[in-house]
């Protein structure tokens, strides 16, 4: 999610500080056949396809505007915001995962890359 200084219809998303309000990873199981969180977000939907390691993540994202009323003005902290592109990096542990490793059914645990997600807490 991102707020916009003006209108959203006249911002630029490169400009825009992102932060993150959930994710969904690996939820139970292993890495081969595990049950995996593709996650519906009305804000910046984003999946990443690491099925192809080796040429690097695939990113799908989609956004939406939204206005958002109330919540008294709160926003996130510094530590959780993010620029796009600039993210992520090619080294995070996310998108270095081999699913098709013989270890793969084994690996009951993934980072998920990006912040931290922003509970409204802080």
């Amino acid at each position: 999610m991102a707020r916009c200084p003006g209108s959203c219809t006249e911002s630029i998303s490169n400009d825009l500080k992102w932060f993150k309000i959930d994710h969904a990873g690996l939820l139970s199981g292993n890495l081969v056949d595990g049950d995996w969180g593709n996650g519906e977000y009305l804000i910046r939907h984003e999946l990443i396809a690491i099925h192809a390691y080796w040429t690097g993540p695939q990113f799908y994202v989609e956004c939406a505007q939204l206005k958002v009323v109330g919540g008294g003005g709160k926003l996130p902290l510094d530590e959780y915001l993010v620029s796009f592109p600039g993210a992520y990096k090619a080294s995070d542990p996310g998108f270095n995962v081999d699913l098709y490793s013989p270890e793969a059914p084994t690996i009951t645990t993934y980072e998920l890359p990006g912040p931290a997600v922003w509970t409204g807490e802080d």
